[in-house]
């Protein structure tokens, strides 16, 4: 990894997951409720987004395809922007077809 992407994630990056349906790449967009700011835009390094994020625990035949994934508030600030929402519901696609 080298510059500016480098100077973001540090030496380990991302994390890397071997179910991957697609490849995010947006600032962590936050809208804090307290502080006064109404938005935060911190730089983040391109990031996989996994099938098993789409997976419910409790649910059987059921693939979420946009937000409605369960993340953290950090996490959130990436995955709920559209170009990373669509990213996840065309990756879901492919699973819910072999299914």
């Amino acid at each position: 990894m080298a510059g500016p992407i480098r100077s973001i994630a540090g030496n380990a990056g991302a994390l890397r997951y071997r179910d991957r349906i697609g490849i995010g790449r947006y600032r962590i967009d936050l809208h804090p409720c307290i502080g006064g700011d109404n938005c935060i835009g911190v730089p983040s390094c391109p990031f996989h987004i996994p099938l098993g994020a789409l997976l419910p625990r409790r649910m059987k035949n059921l693939l979420a395809g946009s937000r409605n994934t369960g993340t953290t508030h950090i996490t959130n600030g990436r995955y709920r922007l559209h170009p990373v929402q669509w990213n996840a519901g065309a990756g879901a696609d492919m699973p819910a077809a072999h299914a």
